[in-house]
């Protein structure tokens, strides 16, 4: 972007950031992102401000973030000046997550004068992301609404942070997609609408913990919206839901009710069970002919059936009184078939 500056002749020429333009959908508002201004462009700022007729200017960045002293005038009374412009503040509000303030501009040449809301986000942990976006969304939400309220809807929106990439890329890429849903155009691609605003600004997304951001915010956002239509009752993917049944491993094998024998269900493993026989003969125990077969067949129609068999003995075997068979369901079996120790086998 280049703009004109206010000042004498010969005109200052000063290059700023060119606006991101969006294809991804209609009516999504004009913006302007750029970096922090410095104490040598602060000047330059409001001229950008002043010459493309900006009514809203979004700051996300607190007072202690910003590398120079604040750009526009904290009290009442105590006017900036800068080359032709005069920066006045008329209102001052704290919002929550936000404070709001209402600046006047004037032209001290033409003695025109302009009204612009700046809006400068307060909350905020440092390089980390908060906890929840419901403060950073309240802010999102504010800017459409003034937005729609502008003189001109074709009048930009100033965003910046302090380099004017990663949180702007992220207010700007969230700002987008509300615009989206509000219109009712569903759940944006966050993706394909990241790569729309990247075309006109490399890297507006610094890293994917920004992106991660987004999505929780368009899907707190979505859900808040479905809460406040009574299609939700509570809400849903933030909090875990608790556990409400632990599962023991003999629960897999054996599902029987409290005190009976019940009905007795079982999950056959064909590869685990053909390894413990493979094993068991390895190691020389003595086996019925039907698990004989299994270890020297390699038909899977008679191992198959050996299970079978196998697991119907089970089932007459089991009995709700041993420990142990809840533990080991293969218990019964072992304990017909392997005598006590020091009985000569």
């Amino acid at each position: 972007m280049i703009l004109a500056a206010l000042n004498s002749p010969p005109p200052k020429m000063i290059i700023l950031t060119p606006p991101i333009r969006t294809s991804s959908g209609p009516n999504h508002p004009p913006l302007i992102v750029t970096q922090a201004p410095l104490q040598s462009t602060v000047a330059d700022f409001w001229t950008m401000v002043w010459e493309r007729s900006v009514e809203l200017v979004v700051c996300l960045l607190t007072d202690n973030e910003l590398d120079s002293p604040v750009y526009w005038p904290t009290e009442k009374g105590q006017d900036l000046s800068l080359a032709k412009l005069r920066i006045s503040l008329q209102s001052r509000n704290l919002r929550g997550a936000w404070s709001e303030r209402i600046l006047s501009l004037q032209d001290q040449d033409k003695k025109t004068t302009r009204v612009v809301v700046h809006l400068q986000l307060t909350a905020w942990p440092g390089s980390s992301f908060p906890s929840s976006p419901s403060q950073f969304l309240s802010l999102v939400s504010e800017t459409l609404t003034l937005y729609h309220q502008q003189r001109s809807l074709s009048h930009p929106i100033v965003v910046h942070c302090s380099a004017g990439i990663g949180r702007s890329g992220l207010f700007v890429l969230a700002l987008l997609a509300l615009t989206d849903i509000n219109k009712g155009r569903g759940i944006p691609d966050l993706v394909q609408l990241a790569a729309n605003i990247s075309a006109s600004r490399r890297n507006l997304l610094r890293d994917r913990e920004h992106f991660k951001f987004a999505f929780q915010c368009v899907l707190y956002y979505t859900q808040d919206l479905l809460i406040k239509r009574g299609v939700l009752s509570r809400s849903s993917f933030e909090d875990k839901r608790a556990k409400t049944h632990t599962r023991i491993p003999s629960q897999d094998y054996v599902l029987s009710g409290g005190g009976g024998t019940g009905n007795v269900q079982y999950s056959v493993d064909y590869t685990t069970l053909e390894d413990s026989s493979s094993s068991s003969c390895k190691k020389g125990h003595s086996r019925k002919s039907s698990t004989s077969s299994i270890c020297s067949s390699s038909n899977k129609a008679e191992l198959f059936s050996s299970q079978v068999g196998t697991l119907d003995k089970l089932n007459t075997l089991s009995t709700p009184h041993d420990p142990l068979s809840m533990i080991d369901p293969l218990w019964p079996i072992k304990k017909e078939k392997d005598p006590p120790s020091g009985s000569g086998q």
